[in-house]
């Protein structure tokens, strides 16, 4: 999902996704991070181009909150908090939203 935003040339959405990791050894803050589900907010530059579209993310800028840990994968629960955190980013509520306000803040943009 993607939240259109102003006040930055370098960005001009936020980008929310809901994915998988096997967990292991973070090499970013090398911490050892548990097998989840996370959720990810991001501010991105959407390019649109005749017949296809390009993002472009700035490593480090966006935010993420582990939603639940798990043995293993599962589509089923993916999609299922998926559709949670769209929800709450239409209707501007939970941890989705709390994230959403935190990275705009953090790079001064407006959400529109």
């Amino acid at each position: 999902m993607m939240i259109p935003v102003t006040g930055s040339d370098d960005f001009s959405h936020i980008q929310i996704k809901v994915t998988y990791s096997k967990g292991g050894v973070n090499y970013w803050n090398y911490q050892d991070e548990p097998r989840a589900l996370w959720l990810s907010v991001t501010p991105v530059k959407l390019n649109k181009h005749p017949g296809y579209e390009t993002i472009t993310h700035v490593a480090g800028t966006g935010l993420r909150h582990m939603l639940e840990e798990v043995s293993r994968k599962s589509t089923t629960k993916l999609q299922k908090l998926a559709k949670q955190a769209e929800f709450e980013a239409t209707y501007r509520s939970g941890i989705t939203w709390e994230l959403v306000r935190k990275v705009a803040e953090q790079k001064r943009l407006s959400v529109q």
